[in-house]
């Protein structure tokens, strides 16, 4: 188990895959969540040549590297959310946002 806070700041989004059961609560600013149908990341061979090739199969067909989102929420103070282990979400903020977490990460995980 872990808790603690965690900051974002305008710039590039954060795309994470969970590994562990998480909760935040947005404590401060705003934060764009995403709930992705994918991990860029970890496309595999048939899918990056399918985006090379313009062919890709996800919102914003033939851009290469765009996932289809499944759900999107523009979270205020306040807000509570809930990942489940195997989510891949995109965290974007337009001027910041302070979140307390708590995971149920495996001892010595990340």
């Amino acid at each position: 188990m872990s808790a603690g806070f965690y900051r974002l700041q305008p710039g590039p989004e954060l795309v994470y895959t969970y590994t562990y059961d998480e909760m935040k609560i947005l404590v401060e600013g705003d934060m764009q969540i995403a709930q992705l149908a994918e991990d860029p990341a970890a496309k595999g061979e048939e899918d990056a040549a399918a985006d090379e090739e313009g062919k890709g199969k996800n919102e914003g067909e033939g851009k290469k590297g765009v996932s289809l989102v499944k759900e999107e929420v523009d979270a205020k103070k306040g807000d509570t959310f809930f990942f489940p282990k195997g989510a891949v979400v995109r965290f974007r903020t337009r001027e910041g946002g302070l979140a307390w977490f708590c995971g149920a990460r495996a001892r010595d995980g990340a």
